[in-house]
């Protein structure tokens, strides 16, 4: 039941995103941000591209592994160019990696097929983002600073400061064994920084430093070496349960382990698991991965 509500999801949300994308307004009459970005159903710019990045790689899985490699791969191509139309340059590493993971469930031909997806859709989202000029920022900020050779400075500003972000993370979990506390990053941000940072003058300001853009570093901040081992022991023993599983246990889990590992891979630049509209997701795809792990092994033990 829930793969088939997963997949429903996800082609819903593929077709109001592309639907939004192409007429200003999606199905329900949200229109695009101020800066023509794609949000869909939600409010704000980031739950819809997120969310659709860790899902998306699930729905695919599922339709192929029911032998529907081309439409799944249609689905992959709508579902991406919509996410990276949400305006979050993000989430093109967890759409690469999830297509890294898809890899084994498809055939030979269609992997050379996803591959080339992949490239195609980065392609014309980058030729998007510059000719509307907002991929161009970046690149001057990375021109003055190389012209001074400030590594690191040239380094932040093309990331949008997600290193002066994790430097900051570092620091907080380093401080204190247990973090600074759940959603307390933005409080505790102007304590842990450098003292010239121009960021703390927005701190209460509207624009909230609110996460430090990595899921492990934003743990590591707010919850410290406790929130990092409980991920890891989280992780252990879902790896534990994949290899204990059976062939058809795996097979059943194996898209609900595809989101899991596109959100927590360490190169992908989520935001943290404690917000009230990732965690029950997250949660529930770690609650299917392993009730799926066991109706294949007890099926297959029948």
């Amino acid at each position: 039941m829930l793969d088939r509500v997963l997949v429903l999801l996800i082609v819903v949300w593929c077709i109001d995103g592309a639907f939004q994308a192409l007429f200003g307004f999606d199905l329900l009459g949200i229109p695009l941000t101020e800066d023509g970005r794609v949000p869909g159903p939600f409010a704000g710019n980031l739950r819809f591209p997120v969310l659709l990045s860790i899902l998306l790689p699930s729905a695919v899985c599922l339709l192929a592994l029911q032998g529907r490699q081309k439409i799944s791969l249609l689905l992959w191509m709508v579902g991406a160019t919509v996410t990276l139309l949400g305006g979050t340059r993000a989430q093109s590493i967890t759409l690469i990696v999830g297509a890294g993971l898809l890899l084994p469930v498809f055939s030979a031909s269609a992997r050379r097929m996803l591959v080339v997806a992949v490239g195609l859709v980065l392609a014309v989202w980058l030729a998007i983002r510059l000719e509307s000029g907002s991929g161009l920022q970046p690149m001057e900020s990375m021109r003055q600073m190389l012209e001074h050779r400030d590594w690191f400075a040239m380094l932040d500003a093309w990331s949008s400061n997600r290193l002066s972000s994790w430097r900051v993370a570092i620091e907080m979990g380093m401080d204190r064994f247990a973090g600074v506390g759940a959603s307390a990053f933005t409080e505790a941000y102007p304590l842990y920084t450098i003292p010239d940072d121009p960021r703390i003058a927005f701190v209460g300001s509207g624009f909230e430093i609110n996460h430090a853009h990595h899921v492990w570093f934003a743990m590591f901040a707010e919850m410290g070496f406790l929130g990092v081992g409980g991920l890891l022991v989280l992780a252990a023993v879902l790896v534990l349960r994949w290899r204990a599983a059976t062939t058809s246990g795996r097979n059943a889990a194996r898209p609900y382990a595809v989101a899991l590992g596109a959100y927590f891979f360490p190169l992908t630049l989520h935001p943290p698991l404690y917000l009230f509209w990732i965690f029950p997701v997250i949660w529930l795809l770690v609650c299917a991965y392993v009730t799926a792990l066991s109706k294949g092994t007890s099926g297959e033990m029948k």
